[in-house]
């Protein structure tokens, strides 16, 4: 796989969140923000993390490692993965 990092800003319920997608030599993770210092464990925005968790459960070749971050395993995950984060990203023109 090449190397590559995109963010993604999706619009869910009128809010604005950010979807990080990192891609190197170890595979392909996904990201969401966490609460930071002693509550990394935790999403920052659980409206984010509600909205992405059930659709990545729904694709298979997807392990989530962190509360906040998952494993994208196959080529054909993250060519989905990818589909989904750009159908619903802010269009800028």
């Amino acid at each position: 796989m090449l190397e590559e990092y995109k963010n993604f800003d999706v619009k869910i319920k009128g809010k604005l969140y950010e979807f990080s997608l990192d891609i190197d030599q170890e595979g392909a993770y996904l990201s969401i923000l966490d609460s930071g210092g002693l509550t990394d464990a935790f999403p920052k925005h659980y409206e984010q993390y509600d909205w992405i968790k059930p659709k990545l459960a729904r694709i298979t070749g997807i392990e989530q490692i962190w509360a906040t971050q998952w494993h994208i395993k196959t080529k054909s995950a993250l060519k989905k993965v990818v589909e989904l984060l750009e159908k619903h990203s802010l269009k800028i023109d």
